[in-house]
């Protein structure tokens, strides 16, 4: 692994994930579209919303897959990327201090710093407030499949060929940058979240760097994720 591999898995997650969102996408948008005389903006927003689901899941397995052939013969394997088990007080530290990093978003920087009335939120955003079964699709997407999914590609891959080419500090800072990146669409009109989203990818790697293994990341993101899903649930569910 090196970073010219690493940029090349990058541009991989990121092509199959918006070609994959935008075949599903636009099928699924034409689909609602014809069957529902609203269509238009909520087509949108479903296909945005079903499209993102599969395409991270496809593009999470098309880098898992690319990182394996290109450490075939590899004596250590997946293990250097950081597959590979974890103690059990890692991975509760680790939740625990996602649990407070989404409290502390969630609870007082969403309370004192609201997203302003004229600002537009995203296209996720605007279906699950719609409550129903977008509401609970997020749900299973933000907690079950994008934290093992960004965290193996981000923190495991990218920050692995990242590393060993331009050191750890540097790489960090990559990665954290590449990661917000991938969520500006949804976030990017709002500051606040993108901060978030920035500590949380910060906070990720140090779990990483300090264990040596993807699962307490995995962890910490999965409690992040769980605390703004479940205020989400209390307020549109």
């Amino acid at each position: 692994m090196n970073a010219k591999k690493a940029l090349l898995l990058f541009a991989a997650y990121a092509g199959a994930q918006l070609g994959t969102g935008i075949i599903i996408g636009i099928g699924v948008g034409i689909t609602y579209g014809v069957r529902h005389v609203r269509g238009g903006a909520e087509a949108l927003r479903i296909a945005v919303l079903v499209g993102g689901g599969f395409g991270l899941v496809i593009a999470g397995l098309t880098v898992f897959w690319l990182v394996r052939r290109m450490l075939r013969g590899d004596a250590e394997g997946l293990r250097q990327v950081g597959w590979r088990a974890a103690s059990r007080r890692s991975q509760v530290a680790a939740a625990l201090a996602g649990l407070a990093l989404g409290i502390v978003y969630a609870g007082i920087v969403v309370r004192f710093f609201p997203l302003p009335a004229e600002v537009k939120s995203g296209p996720i955003a605007q279906a699950i407030s719609e409550g129903g079964w977008k509401l609970y699709v997020w749900v299973v997407m933000a907690i079950a499949i994008a934290p093992p999914v960004e965290e193996f590609v981000f923190r495991g891959a990218l920050w692995t060929g990242f590393a060993r080419s331009w050191g750890p500090i540097a790489a960090g800072i990559v990665v954290t940058a590449l990661f917000v990146c991938m969520h500006l669409l949804e976030s990017g009109r709002y500051p606040p979240a993108i901060v978030a989203i920035a500590t949380l990818g910060a906070a990720c790697l140090v779990a990483r760097v300090l264990s040596g293994s993807l699962v307490p990341p995995i962890a910490m993101h999965m409690a992040y994720n769980a605390v703004i899903a479940m205020l989400t649930l209390s307020q549109y569910g």
